[in-house]
This record gives structure tokens, C-alpha cells and sequence, in this order.
């Protein structure tokens, strides 16, 4: 059975082409656009892992996050930025570049795969 991932951001073709290039990790993703879609599929169905994009604003970000964890704490949560913003609840930070991005999702999925509960995973980029 596949992994799936639900995305979560403001910007639907940053979504398209980021769901795109989750997709070759071997993920299913589901989008959402608003706090409230995104909790309803939280609530419709189990995630291997949640991802955040910096198009939605930090405390929606941090609402999720949040919320995920409160239902499903061992449920990784990744935040994609651009800026290195650090949100609370997030398991870990990448940068947006696709070849770190991708070798941060396979990371994670390895680690979720294999333990219980959530790991502390620093896979912010290095300058």
C-alpha cells in the first residue's frame, strides 16, 4: 500500500508541481487549500505524513501541526519553506529545492516506518 501525504498551502500551482515531485518518493498526495479542508481529510482518513507549504500563514501552519499531532502523534509533520522559518509542531524544515526536498522525504518515511513515535529530524538545508 502507497504512502499518502496531505499538502497543505494557499497556492494551488506551487501545490500542483510540489505534489508532483512528492509523487516520485512513491507518495499519494491529497491537497487541501483551507484549514478547514485540511481537517476534514485529517478526519476522513490516515496520513503518513503531512506537509506543509510557506504560502499558508504560520499560525495556519502551527493549527495544523497542532491539531495533526493532538489525533495522530506519531504522524510526521514537514514544513517546505524558503525562508528557514521554524514553526512549533513541525518535525522537521526543508528547503524547497526538489533534490532536497525528495531525500528529505525519503528520510522521514524511513523513520516513520520504523519507529513508533515521532523522530526529531533536523533536515534543514546546509548553506
Amino acid at each position: 500500500m502507497q504512502p499518502i501525504a496531505l499538502q497543505f498551502g494557499k497556492d494551488s500551482s506551487l501545490l500542483e508541481s510540489r505534489g508532483a515531485i512528492l509523487e516520485t518518493t512513491g507518495l499519494t498526495v491529497v491537497n487541501a487549500h483551507s484549514v478547514g479542508q485540511c481537517t476534514r481529510e485529517l478526519l476522513s482518513r490516515s496520513f503518513d505524513l503531512i506537509v506543509l507549504c510557506h504560502s499558508a500563514s504560520m499560525e495556519e501552519r502551527e493549527q495544523i501541526s497542532t491539531f495533526v499531532h493532538q489525533r495522530s502523534p506519531s504522524t510526521p509533520v514537514l514544513l517546505i519553506s524558503m525562508f528557514h522559518e521554524t514553526d512549533q509542531g513541525v518535525d522537521a524544515v526543508v528547503d524547497c529545492e526538489p533534490e532536497t526536498l525528495v531525500d528529505a522525504i525519503k528520510t522521514i518515511l524511513s523513520h516513520h516506518s520504523t519507529k513508533p513515535s515521532r523522530p526529531p529530524i533536523s533536515l534543514a538545508r546546509k548553506p
